[in-house]
């Protein structure tokens, strides 16, 4: 690569010449089987993996009615359910926020 095309790329030069004077200037076929084989016979990150699928969170309500009725829902859908983990189907949100609701929802009879 030209100085001037490395230079206008933003890219450190690299010198090798400067860093390591004593290195061939060719690789030798000993060399060449130590590079890495080409990036199309690699695993990519792309390829999925046995992991389990997340669920998309919900966006935690801002008024007091609001939150009752997401958690109402929740706890129809999921029956036996914790706070922590109804929690974790909410974002910005903690179990010490939900509890009270699902407590509240279970008093009235409506807990799921």
């Amino acid at each position: 690569m030209a100085w001037c095309a490395v230079r206008g790329s933003g890219l450190p030069a690299l010198r090798p010449e400067y860093q390591n004077p004593k290195a061939p200037k060719h690789p030798t076929a000993q060399q060449d089987d130590l590079l890495p084989e080409p990036a199309h016979e690699q695993p990519t990150k792309a390829t999925p993996k046995a992991k389990p699928t997340k669920t998309e969170k919900m966006p935690w309500p801002k008024t007091l009615p609001e939150q009752a009725k997401a958690v109402q829902a929740l706890l129809r859908e999921n029956e036996g359910i914790t706070a922590a983990d109804a929690a974790a189907r909410f974002t910005r949100v903690r179990a010490e926020t939900v509890q009270p609701i699902m407590e509240t929802l279970a008093a009235l009879g409506q807990g799921g």
